[in-house]
């Protein structure tokens, strides 16, 4: 009796990997949608920009319920196999659902990922100097003047060693904190076996590895930053 609806439901499931993008996607938009009005309007109204705000939680908290179906249906699937007594797929699974979706409340919503860097990205728009002094902190700027390449602290190198472009998607090596593009490390590693870190003077002799690399978050909207600055230059001087 419960195998029919069991394989329905994982069919849903694997279904759900197209939501997943256009959450993402979303996601992404909104935030988006909120740096061209606050680049257009540096005096949002305080509602405009709420309402913005809660457009991003409502994009999380469809995100976090798809994650309790999804937790809420291996669970079922795991009581269903491991039970002799006729145990009911659709009691289980709602069960564990109210339970997962009960323990989410607006404060945990907020500190999701997406939500947080919308919001550095308003204060960074809002606030440049605090942005700037911030960044100077967080973006690795003595190991970039140990490597030579950067003359005052606050000079932050945004092409990718590898490519001489630049960094759109910036990754920071954990081992020596350089940063590359990830898409030109992607490219290295196909081409080659045995790729190191390309820095001038890095004491790094270890291969470089996708799992030895991670986001560079601050660098990447101190990129992003200098690109729309550079865009609206652009604009005015079109106009």
């Amino acid at each position: 009796m419960t195998r029919a609806p069991l394989g329905v439901i994982e069919q849903a499931i694997g279904n759900l990997a197209k939501v997943d993008e256009y959450l993402a996607t979303g996601m992404e938009m909104t935030t988006n949608a909120t740096l061209d009005l606050l680049e257009c309007d540096k005096d949002l109204n305080e509602e405009t920009l709420s309402d913005l705000k809660n457009v991003m939680l409502k994009f999380v908290e469809m995100e976090t319920e798809l994650g309790h179906f999804r937790s809420a249906t291996e669970h079922a699937k795991q009581a269903i196999n491991g039970s002799n007594d006729g145990a009911n797929l659709e009691e289980i699974f709602d069960d564990k659902f109210r339970e997962l979706s009960s323990a989410t409340d607006a404060d945990a919503l907020k500190e999701h990922k997406a939500y947080k860097d919308m919001l550095q990205k308003v204060t960074d728009m809002l606030q440049p100097g605090e942005a700037e002094e911030q960044l100077s902190e967080n973006v690795e700027s003595s190991d970039l003047e140990r490597s030579g390449l950067i003359v005052t602290q606050q000079d932050v190198v945004t092409k990718c060693p590898f490519m001489l472009t630049e960094m759109t998607n910036p990754v920071q090596n954990t081992i020596c904190k350089h940063n590359y593009d990830k898409a030109s490390v992607v490219q290295m590693l196909e081409a080659r076996k045995n790729v190191r870190c390309p820095m001038l003077g890095c004491d790094n002799k270890k291969n470089l590895q996708m799992a030895d690399l991670v986001e560079n978050s601050d660098l990447k909207r101190y990129i992003e930053k200098k690109a729309r600055q550079t865009g609206g230059k652009r604009t005015r001087k079109h106009i």
